[in-house]
């Protein structure tokens, strides 16, 4: 049986970890592997067989993604979320879609929204993963961190030497060399109900993490030209890109 090592970041600590039964009875440290990145500093170690349970401190998430796939040893690596839900038979599918597809390095899979609670909840979800959705019907470019495959030797190390390098680094290497692929059916369900202020909040730390990690990783631009790309990016989703997803997503379950 192909191994996985499962890295869940986990920023609010191990017991926020939306841990499925089916992932848990099958961690046997041998073909299943969970590891937990834990944020917070108050640290009490829960490792048990088939758990890894790692105290990495004053991190944000890429840190803890890039945290996590340096102690990953297993043949594949699947990264999600303390706050992703897998749906039952995940690691079965990406299992399958593996040995149907041997040429394939980075699996992207599918994000599921059944919890939202709230308008700002449902439009937080559309503003960052809506590509993954499966009533939307559409086809990735890349992958996101709440639900990825990845062959751990396809990683280079050299591109965890920053933490936003897997994210910004190797996906996009493995992408452009045609080594992506889509596995709808590989689902997790994104359970993260927010109030309005909640999801201005949360937006606004997701977009300043995403800029600070993109200017550490990516080369260096002249001042003048980051902040035109900066002004232009946010007015992008600011105004046309919610009118295009809205667009795209109008005659899906959700808006009848």
């Amino acid at each position: 049986m192909t191994s996985i090592s499962a890295v869940i970041t986990a920023p609010d600590g191990i017991a926020k970890c939306l841990l499925a039964d089916d992932l848990v009875a099958e961690a046997d440290g041998v073909s299943l592997e969970l590891i937990v990145v834990d944020g917070p500093p108050d640290y009490t170690d829960r490792s048990r067989p088939g758990l890894r349970h790692l105290s990495v401190p004053g991190r944000d998430i890429y840190g803890l993604i890039t945290a996590g796939l340096a102690r990953a040893d297993k043949d594949w690596v699947f990264v999600t979320e303390d706050h992703a839900k897998a749906e039952p038979g995940l690691l079965r599918t990406y299992r399958a879609a593996i040995d149907a597809h041997p040429d394939i390095d980075l699996f992207s899979g599918a994000v599921e929204n059944k919890t939202s609670t709230s308008p700002w909840s449902f439009a937080n979800f559309l503003i960052g993963i809506h590509q993954y959705w499966p009533p939307a019907g559409q086809n990735p470019v890349s992958a996101c961190n709440a639900n990825l495959l990845v062959r751990r030797e396809a990683i280079d190390a050299s591109e965890l030497a920053s933490d936003g390098g897997f994210m910004n680094l190797t996906l996009a290497r493995l992408v452009r060399s045609g080594r992506h692929r889509h596995c709808a059916d590989a689902i997790v369900d994104h359970v993260l109900p927010l109030t309005l202020r909640q999801g201005f909040e949360f937006q606004y730390h997701c977009a300043a993490v995403s800029t600070r990690i993109r200017r550490d990783t990516m080369p260096p631009r002249p001042a003048l030209v980051q902040i035109m790309r900066d002004c232009a990016g946010l007015m992008y989703l600011a105004t046309i890109h919610p009118w295009r997803v809205m667009r795209r997503l109008r005659q899906t379950e959700q808006f009848r």
